[in-house]
This record gives C-alpha cells, structure tokens and sequence, in this order.
C-alpha cells in the first residue's frame, strides 16, 4: 500500500529527522512531504538538508520538498533575490548566523573571521561570498538554487500540503492570485472545513489547539486541518503524519 509521509519545521535538528526517518518504510509507491523550515534555531540546518537531498537522490520522484519562510529568507540572502530586504545577519550570534555557520567547518570559519579582520566589511557580505565560493559547497548551493523554482505548494487527490496555509476562502480559487507569503507565512491559523484536507506546519500544533497536551505532537481540528508543526527545537519531536492512499486514513 503507498502513503504519504509528512513532516515539518525541523528546523536546524538534525538528530530528530534522523529518529523520525527511521519510522519510514518508504517504497516504491511511496512519497515523503518535507513541509517547510529546515533551516534557524538548532544549529545543524546544513546537516538536515544535506539529509534531505541525499533522499531526493536516492529516491527520485519520491521525496517533496516545500520550503518554508525562513527557507525564504535565508535563500533569499544567499543569492539576493528581489525579495532580499537587508542582510541575513544582524548579529554573529543570532539564528541566522547559525544557520549559515552549519554549512562551513571549524577551520573554514577560522579563515572567514582571520579574513575579516584583515579586510573589514559587511559580516553577511563576507560569509555568503564565501559560502558561494566554496567548492566542497557547490552540489548543495546548486540544489538551494532549484528550490526557488519549486512550487509553494504540493497538491495530491486529497490534501494540500503547505507551509503555513492557504486562502479557505478563496475555495476553488485558492491556488490562483494568492501572495506568496499566504503559502509561507501566513497568520493566525484558520481551522475549520474545506473541500481537502490541509496539511500544515508553521505554528505550533499546541498554540493551534490551545492545548498544551498537543505540544510535540499532530493536532487535526476535527474537520480539514493537520497541523503538523511540534515546536521540534522544543520538543525534541519531529512528529510524523502518516496518509494511507489506500484506505485514506491518517496516523500520527
């Protein structure tokens, strides 16, 4: 039987993406959704999408990868996009400057800071030069560049899956002349019912339900709503949303 794994704001943790793969069984008619957030907060971004495309790889056609807004942000720093407002890096201990530290090795950061001493410029400037330079850098900064081109969104039969959301509102129409920022940054959640079902991630699953029973875990609202976001960083859970294409049926 094929499913459709699902999950969300991994957000820099790479040890619980490692544990919740292991709960997959991935076959040939299988597909795993990455819904968004790979990157800020834990401090192994670079190791979790560097998991992510080796699975894009090896399965081909098979593994989904949504990006979420602070995706956005970050690859609209690195290859300054006309979205690119500002620099990436305000401050060397923020969570964008983590972000970016991932993706280089101890010696590699020596250098930068010796470099930068020498020759003082703008921080966000000087890493992302280096970053693109990089030769051992250049796989992953090819497939950072193709995400771009990715739609916001993945639609199968019977689900969206998204970010953050989508407009309920527009129903039929909700795909068309919708901002960007709706599929990754939209806020307040809207649960409630509608023709698919929504999976998303973006807010806390237990700041959705209001329950902090819910917290490191899938909360579905009853109606057309998963979400799917278990404040990871937290928790120390990446929750898994499991569909059966089959019997059509969810287990988290």
């Amino acid at each position: 039987m094929a499913k459709i794994y699902a999950m969300s704001d991994i957000h820099g943790c790479f040890h619980e993406l490692d544990q919740t793969l292991k709960q997959i069984n991935l076959t040939k008619e299988g597909r795993i959704v990455f819904v968004g957030d790979y990157v800020s907060v834990g401090s192994q971004s670079f190791q979790v999408l560097n998991r992510i495309r080796s699975l894009q790889k090896e399965h081909p056609n098979q593994v989904t990868v949504l990006l979420g807004n602070h995706d956005q942000n970050f690859l609209n720093w690195l290859f300054k996009t006309a979205d690119f407002m500002g620099s990436h890096v305000q401050t060397p201990d923020n969570m964008a400057f983590n972000t970016i530290k991932s993706f280089f090795t101890t010696g590699e950061i020596r250098d930068i800071k010796n470099d930068f001493e020498v020759n003082p410029r703008h921080l966000g400037d000087s890493l992302r030069e280096s970053l693109l330079t990089n030769d051992r850098l250049t796989s992953m900064v090819k497939w950072l560049r193709s995400l771009l081109k990715n739609r916001l969104y993945f639609e199968t039969e019977d689900q969206i899956f998204v970010h953050a959301g989508i407009d309920e509102e527009a129903e039929d129409f909700w795909a068309l002349g919708i901002m960007d920022y709706v599929f990754t940054g939209k806020y307040p959640a809207t649960p409630g019912p509608f023709y698919k079902d929504i999976i998303s991630g973006h807010i806390h699953s237990d700041e959705v339900s209001g329950n902090p029973a819910d917290f490191g875990k899938v909360y579905h609202d009853g109606e057309s709503h998963y979400f799917i976001d278990g404040n990871t960083p937290e928790s120390h859970v990446l929750p898994l949303l499991v569909f059966d294409t089959e019997t059509k049926t969810y287990t988290y």
